[in-house]
């Protein structure tokens, strides 16, 4: 059959066929081994340059907190530190300060631009509530005053009826008067 390779007899190179297995099997043993060493390096390279990086994150962890530890501890370092810093931030040269003048003089032009045109747009509809607001409260008040004036008069009349009754005595027989 085509792509069949023709079958070696028994006896036909048998030993140098074995012989070619076996050196084939010593390179493939050869070759693992060599990938086993490589494994090996590799992962030891890996374990190395990692212990390597931990050091130096470690060495700039302990020069960091030294320097806090220290800084905090010298009063006069301290004091230096936050005169420095009040003088950059409150100088109306150059510090914050000055930044914060300049960016208000800047920008609230602009904000107050924007704030009047949304004010007109929107003027209508605050006047038109405040107009139906104002007459809420004010129909409100007419009627609360209303009642409060009433319950006045009310208490105003019962007294003065109690005092005509107290000075003119007649009137307590509730007898229409003659005339």
């Amino acid at each position: 059959m085509p792509g069949e390779q023709p079958k070696q007899g028994a006896g036909s190179g048998g030993p140098d066929r074995l012989s070619e297995i076996q050196a084939r099997v010593d390179e493939l043993t050869k070759l693992t081994q060599q990938y086993e060493v490589a494994r090996i390096a590799a992962r030891r390279t890996r374990t190395g340059i990692t212990i390597v990086i931990l050091l130096i994150a470690l060495g700039f962890a302990a020069v960091l907190i030294s320097t806090a530890y220290s800084f905090w501890n010298s009063k006069k370092e301290r004091e230096e530190f936050l005169g420095q810093l009040q003088a950059r931030m409150l100088s109306t040269e150059s510090g914050t300060l000055h930044e914060a003048i300049n960016m208000v003089r800047e920008v609230a032009p602009v904000y107050a631009d924007e704030a009047k045109k949304q004010f007109s747009q929107e003027w209508p509809s605050i006047r038109a509530k405040i107009h139906s607001e104002a007459d809420l409260f004010l129909a409100d008040l007419a009627t609360q005053s209303r009642e409060r004036l009433k319950a006045r008069l009310e208490i105003v009349a019962k007294g003065a009826e109690q005092r005509l009754k107290v000075e003119f005595k007649e009137l307590n027989n509730n007898r229409p008067s003659p005339r």
